[in-house]
């Protein structure tokens, strides 16, 4: 990972904690439940559609 990245195990407790206080989200599951954003965080979804095709959300 890189400098400043910290890897956690999914669904722990310490995930939840990274969630809770990041800046930035980056999420690449679509039907996946999206956390809920906190006032200056920047949440974006990202997912890979069939066909080459991508589409991005952005949460504000």
């Amino acid at each position: 990972m890189p400098n400043g990245i910290r890897k956690v195990k999914y669904g722990s407790f310490q995930s939840m904690y990274e969630l809770a206080t990041a800046k930035v989200i980056i999420g690449n599951i679509k039907n996946f439940p999206k956390p809920r954003k906190k006032r200056g965080q920047f949440y974006l979804q990202t997912w890979h559609a069939g066909l080459g095709l991508k589409s991005s959300e952005r949460i504000y």
